[in-house]
């Protein structure tokens, strides 16, 4: 069964020496706006623990869930 598996192996290998890929392109820096950072945040880490887990449940409700930027 192994030298099946091997034979198997070695009749689906590709030599890759053919072929060129082009290099890895730059990636686009993150842009960050301050005047968005608090706007409707769904957590932040620095709240309590019940009411990030509060946030989270709330999220996946479909009625509003801020009042003023507090949990009910």
């Amino acid at each position: 069964m192994s030298d099946e598996a091997a034979e198997l192996i070695e009749s689906v290998q590709v030599d890759l020496d053919g072929f060129n890929l082009p290099d890895q392109p730059d990636l686009p820096e993150a842009e960050v706006h301050p005047e968005h950072m608090e706007q409707n945040v769904l957590m932040d880490s620095r709240w309590p623990f019940h009411e990030q887990l509060l946030r989270l449940k709330a999220s996946r409700a479909y009625t509003p869930w801020q009042d003023e930027g507090r949990v009910r």
